[in-house]
């Protein structure tokens, strides 16, 4: 990209993200409200008006949540709002295990973590680093085949760093879009297994997030080429012997 277009670029889609924010945070009560609204619908309909129902709570579902990413994207622009601390990543990971696993058999997939025998302790915000987990546990579900394997495995490398990798089983990413896929609002449907209507705004929070921590991520196809894989790094940790 030419040096002097990338500022450019940049300052935009910051300006984008705060008029975006601003208009969001004025739509979440009304929406609530909304949402509140199509559940009473719900035990009120008959069962030819179910179906109608039924795509009105989707389509209010997604803009709440389309709102919530677009906030969270914006609120890690102030690193301040961390709340760090050191976790035991072995066992904090063990304490989501469930949750992630019933999501993966929700969409037909299946999940493997890779527990290496020694406990790493990790300086992190625990709720955050949930959040990225979960954003490329569904990019993964997303891009992958039925009935596949997703695998996560972790290691503490000779850096001192945790690096922590997500691999899929599925067609991969599209080469022209791996230098774009962490850019807001960016969506490659061409690889995706499964047609979910998103934010486009889950890797890019992933990105924000890992990067206000210190450590940095990235995407590529796996070298078997047999699906893709992501690899994030969280810099501050400790071994326990």
């Amino acid at each position: 990209m030419d040096k002097k277009l990338k500022p450019k670029i940049t300052q935009k889609t910051s300006i984008n993200l705060d008029m975006l924010s601003f208009v969001s945070h004025e739509l979440k009560t009304p929406l609530s409200t909304m949402k509140l609204n199509v559940e009473l619908l719900k035990k009120q309909a008959s069962l030819d008006q179910q179906n109608l129902i039924k795509m009105l709570d989707e389509e209010v579902a997604w803009m709440i949540q389309f709102i919530s990413d677009t906030l969270d994207l914006k609120k890690m622009d102030n690193k301040a709002i961390l709340n760090l601390s050191w976790h035991k990543w072995n066992q904090w990971i063990k304490s989501i295990q469930d949750n992630m696993e019933k999501t993966v058999h929700l969409y037909e997939r299946n999940l493997k973590m890779h527990f290496p025998d020694k406990e790493t302790e990790v300086y992190m915000d625990p709720l955050y680093i949930r959040q990225v987990l979960f954003n490329l546990m569904m990019n993964a579900i997303q891009c992958s085949f039925k009935n596949s394997l997703i695998e996560i495995l972790w290691t503490q490398t000779e850096a001192g760093e945790l690096s922590v990798e997500i691999k899929d089983h599925g067609p991969g990413i599209n080469p022209k879009s791996i230098n774009k896929i962490f850019e807001p609002f960016y969506q490659d449907t061409e690889k995706m297994e499964i047609a979910v209507k998103g934010s486009g705004l889950g890797l890019s929070i992933v990105k924000k997030i890992i990067e206000a921590h210190g450590g940095n991520v990235q995407a590529s196809n796996r070298l078997d080429n047999k699906g893709a894989f992501f690899k994030f790094t969280l810099p501050r940790t400790r071994a326990i012997f």
